[in-house]
């Protein structure tokens, strides 16, 4: 059995950034052709810092299984929010001198913080000659989020109504040349959103590959990809569907001394 804990630092940036467009033309008897378009952009940077941690354990119950569980404690997260909004709507009329002009900017600041729930996790691996296969669940109650400050803790009542426990699955495959030194991987995970089911169309999924060299038992090389994502639908009027699509790839090198 081995048993570990992880003391974790978080420091990062996000950026959110949407455009709407609006245009229509229609006829007026007075004004003639009437046509009208409406353009608004609106963003918003984060930056993130934040502490946590883990502990957890293993167990080599055979020589082909291994089990383990982990714990996570709450993290504490601070966010510090930077929003722009520009507005630009014009009206014109083709056939007559009338047009109309209006502009819209603003900008925002918030600073406010984050408690993440506790989460916990089992695992299991199983391997049989060159072949590695793996297994585990983890689950979060993400009712439990909460905002600890004046600011936004208003905003608590919302998410323990709303937000729901979820227990994400992931299952992954290794398969190992070991002439060439060269692993062969594959994985799948499924990651459920806490929102409740009428607004998801399409859930978290991600699928992901991999490939690892081993270069003169001393140095590893490895390149991974992970392609998946998911799909809100909101039918109040007016209708509005959001696609979130992933893209990543990573490339690791290590090198052992």
């Amino acid at each position: 059995m081995a048993v570990g804990a992880r003391l974790s630092l978080y420091s990062g940036k996000a950026r959110y950034a949407a455009q709407y467009q609006f245009q229509y033309s229609e006829y007026d008897s007075v004004h003639g052709i009437i046509s009208r378009s409406l353009d608004e952009i609106s963003s918003i940077q984060s930056d993130y810092t934040g502490v946590g941690g883990s502990a957890g354990f293993s167990y080599v119950a055979s020589p082909n299984l291994t089990i383990g569980a982990v714990i996570e404690s709450p993290t504490y997260g601070s966010i510090e929010d930077v929003s722009r909004l520009v507005v630009i709507d014009i009206y014109d009329t083709l056939h007559s001198d009338y047009y109309w002009e209006w502009a819209y900017e603003d900008s925002g600041y918030a600073e406010y913080n984050l408690l993440h729930p506790l989460s916990f996790g089992l695992g299991m691996g199983f391997s049989y000659r060159q072949l590695n296969l793996a297994v585990d669940l983890k689950y979060t109650d993400w009712s439990q989020v909460e905002f600890i400050d004046e600011f936004t803790n208003s905003w608590n009542a919302f998410i323990q109504q709303d937000y729901r426990e979820v227990v994400s699955v992931r299952l992954g495959a290794e398969y190992v040349l070991p002439k060439s030194g060269i692993s062969l991987r594959a994985g799948y995970f499924i990651d459920p959103l806490p929102f409740p089911s009428d607004y998801i169309s399409k859930n978290r999924k991600y699928t992901t590959f991999g490939i690892g060299f081993l270069i003169e038992e001393i140095m590893t090389i490895d390149i991974a990809a992970v392609l998946g994502g998911y799909t809100l639908v909101n039918n109040e009027q007016p209708p509005c569907t959001e696609r979130y699509e992933t893209r990543i790839a990573f490339v690791t090198i290590a090198y052992r001394i």
